[in-house]
């Protein structure tokens, strides 16, 4: 019995070998399988993928080596170049002008108590007036306002508004307490209490408020480097050499650009340390070209760079520039800003009814104002004789001595200005 039950326990013994061998070989058998699909996956993905970037590449060779054709429609569309919405926007205006028109644009004319300045608005289709203090003598907010409007409303489209109030001893604006409490403080001051994040501040506040009565530019700041008490402009500068006032109004012009003021940064190529006063006369500067470099127009180096919208010329005869005529008639200071200095914004002279300037034309007006655009320059500000100039100007255009594209450039940068201003929305 023993030996039997041995036999069975050895056969059951075999059988279980025999089973567990069978079932590692099947086990073995369907790893095979499950590899070999696995892989077999594996492949196809890969060769899909691979596949997928190889389209992928020959459609972007097909679109840069192989574009398919395309009409000559849709070519010469594809070939045109992007049109500025704003530059568009200049030619239509420049499009609808009349030449009388558009060389009132290039006038900036004052209440010369001549009739009421409405009506010189009217006569010579002003591009804009220039205010000074006895035009908000005793006026409240809103009349300022209403009388801006009815301005505006007696041109023949949107007129830069434009008043110094530089702060300090030139203060049009503030100097009247019921536009605002206190006078604005002049650049030294203010930077003495707060340098030049109060300079920023002030700024604001300025072109706030300017904003809020209707008007649209400012000439300021003041880039003359004037260093001597006993000059003439000291008062009105920074006081300080040409690297400081060249952050002064760096700091001015960039504080201007977020607001809705344009910026007239003067009184190029510099007053420097001269004691003489252009309203009252001519004034000579004999410095060397070097030196002007040097120091004088370092500033405006920077206001071109920040983006002022407009420069100045002063009536001062620079003979390194040019020995025959002021600044502000001469094409050699339009060309040293122009092609040197590479300012493209609005060149603006300074008052044309100036000592200066009666000095230096024996009381022609209406000459100097030719003599000016000739220039290059684009602004005339405040002719003495707004209506006769202006007639001047056009008979000029007429006779051929200034021709109709030298008008248009000024006028396409005066309106670039203006739309930037958001005067033609």
């Amino acid at each position: 019995d023993i030996d039997r039950t041995d036999r069975r326990f050895r056969m059951d013994l075999a059988d279980f070998d025999e089973k567990k061998n069978a079932g590692t070989r099947k086990s073995a058998s369907s790893g095979g399988v499950y590899l070999l699909m696995t892989l077999f996956f594996m492949v196809m993905v890969s060769t899909v993928f691979l596949g997928k970037m190889y389209l992928n590449q020959m459609g972007d060779m097909s679109s840069e080596s192989f574009p398919l054709p395309v009409s000559s429609e849709e070519s010469e569309a594809s070939s045109e170049p992007q049109v500025d919405p704003a530059e568009q926007k200049v030619e239509e205006e420049l499009a609808s002008m009349s030449l009388e028109q558009k060389v009132g644009q290039l006038f900036m004319v004052r209440n010369n108590g001549k009739g009421g300045l409405a009506k010189t608005v009217s006569q010579t289709h002003a591009g804009g007036v220039i205010l000074f203090a006895e035009d908000f003598k005793g006026k409240t907010a809103d009349q300022v306002r209403d009388m801006i409007s009815e301005l505006q409303t007696a041109s023949d489209g949107k007129m830069f508004v434009a008043v110094d109030e530089e702060g300090g001893t030139v203060v049009r604006v503030s100097s009247n307490t019921q536009l605002r409490s206190s006078k604005f403080l002049s650049p030294q001051r203010l930077y003495a209490k707060g340098g030049f994040d109060l300079i920023t501040t002030d700024t604001q506040e300025k072109c706030e408020l300017l904003d809020s009565l209707g008007i649209n530019m400012n000439m300021a700041p003041v880039a003359d480097v004037c260093t001597e008490k006993s000059a003439f402009m000291y008062k009105r500068s920074f006081g300080k050499g040409p690297e400081e006032t060249a952050e002064y109004v760096s700091t001015v012009v960039k504080a201007m650009r977020m607001m809705s003021v344009a910026s007239c940064v003067k009184h190029f190529p510099g007053y420097g340390n001269s004691k003489s006063d252009t309203h009252k006369g001519l004034d000579t500067n004999e410095k060397s070209f070097d030196e002007l470099k040097e120091s004088d127009l370092v500033p405006f180096d920077a206001a071109i760079r920040d983006g002022a919208d407009a420069i100045m010329l002063t009536h001062t005869v620079v003979k390194s520039l040019d020995p025959d005529n002021p600044a502000s008639l001469s094409s050699e200071s339009v060309d040293l800003l122009r092609e040197e200095m590479g300012f493209e914004g609005l060149l603006i002279t300074d008052g044309l009814e100036m000592g200066a300037i009666i000095d230096f034309s024996g009381g022609d007006s209406g000459k100097v104002c030719v003599m000016a655009v000739q220039a290059g320059v684009d602004i005339l500000c405040a002719p003495k004789n707004p209506v006769s100039d202006y007639n001047a100007v056009l008979q000029a255009v007429k006779d051929g001595d200034i021709s109709e594209s030298r008008i248009d450039e000024s006028v396409r940068r005066i309106l670039r200005t203006k739309i930037r201003l958001g005067l033609y929305e």
